[in-house]
């Protein structure tokens, strides 16, 4: 039967302990887990039963325990214990917003960190609901931690700054043109606090300042003013050397990605005489991946969809800007980019294969400059793959969602 009530606390803290300590480095055990969670359900069963008892004592261990299993079921592998897990969370986040209305100072930063969870998990679903909801969490969760910041600013920067940016990403994807340039302040401040933490550690921030900084320069891209215009560049330019001073071999793909971003922002600005630079980015973004797939036998499928991603923005960044002679090596590179490409595919792969179709749109549109007759002939055959290609995914995707490949329309019309 059902132990003695005076001896319920004492049991129901015993089992949180037991079940915190059995977590601890068994993450991936099966035998462990189950345990740990039977534990943590039992612990957060005799609390809720105390709770409704005597709210005003352990209300606080009813959500600490409630937290707690709700961490441990969303990351559990089957979907059943993670949507159980993620709605037990938002209620653990209710009650933490009554306990934090009458103590701040003792509650904020757990209902802090179940904000941060949630929003992360919520942000990488796909469906308008989930991103809506995120949105909502991550404004409140901003405010929290401007609070926070206040009392703990070394403790509570770093996941500022991360929110600020969830936040600016969630805006910029579902919000009107009005609310962008709040989206872009956010951004900006998350960048200003990686700058101030990476003063203090280098090795731990400036690989997310960089990210950051690549992040803020991607969304000025879209604004008109010379201001923004600069703006994106000078924040692609110090991703890029914030990136160079990393020597480490682990900061290569960073690096790689950051000449890539570079090569876009500056394409974006091609009435201002910037080719070479943008060349240049791209060339070293090509040698930089070419390097890694050499010394990443492991991973090869991921490092030919980075080199030929890379290789195909190189050819037709050459094709564009490139001497005459450079027609060439523009022609080679994208052919290079769709032998990758296929070698790469995965059956039924929606993603290669609109990567597939851009490849060949660009090999289309470099040979149909040529004047020989044969490269015309692959001109047309590759741009009928590409027409091909969007047709069944027209199937499968919205229209949105397809790759434009209207070089390939132009040359089959």
């Amino acid at each position: 039967g059902e132990p003695p009530a005076a001896y319920l606390p004492d049991l129901a803290s015993s089992l949180f302990n037991l079940s915190t300590h059995l977590s601890e480095g068994r993450e991936t055990e099966t035998t462990w887990r189950a345990e740990t969670l039977s534990c943590a359900r039992e612990a957060f069963g005799i609390y809720r039963k105390l709770a409704e008892r005597q709210p005003a004592v352990y209300l606080p261990q009813f959500a600490k325990s409630l937290s707690h299993l709700a961490i441990h079921l969303s990351e559990e592998e089957d979907a059943a214990s993670q949507n159980e897990g993620w709605t037990s969370m938002r209620a653990a986040i209710n009650v933490y917003r009554m306990l934090a209305k009458s103590q701040p100072a003792m509650y904020l930063q757990d209902l802090a960190g179940l904000f941060m969870r949630l929003v992360e998990f919520l942000s990488s679903q796909a469906d308008a609901a989930s991103q809506a909801e995120a949105l909502a969490y991550a404004k409140e969760a901003v405010e929290i931690y401007r609070i926070l910041v206040k009392w703990r600013p070394a403790a509570n920067l770093p996941s500022l700054a991360s929110l600020l940016n969830h936040l600016a990403e969630l805006m910029f994807s579902q919000v009107g043109d009005a609310s962008r340039g709040e989206a872009l302040e956010f951004l900006r401040e998350a960048v200003g606090i990686y700058r101030q933490l990476a003063e203090a550690k280098p090795e731990a921030y400036l690989p997310v300042l960089a990210a950051s900084l690549a992040s803020l320069a991607a969304h000025l891209s879209s604004q008109g003013s010379r201001a923004s215009q600069d703006e994106m560049l000078a924040c692609a330019r110090e991703a890029v050397n914030i990136c160079r001073k990393q020597q480490s071999d682990e900061h290569l793909p960073r690096l790689a990605m950051a000449l890539g971003n570079l090569s876009t922002c500056l394409f974006r600005l091609d009435d201002r005489g910037f080719s070479e630079e943008l060349l240049a980015s791209a060339r070293e973004a090509v040698d930089i991946r070419r390097k890694l797939m050499g010394e990443q036998p492991s991973q090869p499928s991921t490092c030919s969809v980075r080199l030929s991603s890379s290789l195909n923005n190189l050819a037709f960044f050459e094709y564009k800007y490139g001497a005459p002679a450079a027609l060439t090596e523009a022609i080679k590179h994208a052919r290079e980019a769709v032998a990758l490409c296929r070698n790469a595919m995965k059956p039924d792969d929606l993603e290669s294969s609109s990567s597939l179709a851009t490849y060949l749109d660009t090999l289309a549109e470099i040979l149909s400059s040529q004047k020989d007759e044969c490269l015309i002939a692959e001109s047309q055959r590759r741009a009928q793959e590409a027409v091909e290609i969007v047709s069944r995914l027209g199937q499968a995707l919205p229209a949105e969602a397809c790759p434009n490949i209207e070089a390939s329309r132009r040359i089959m019309s």
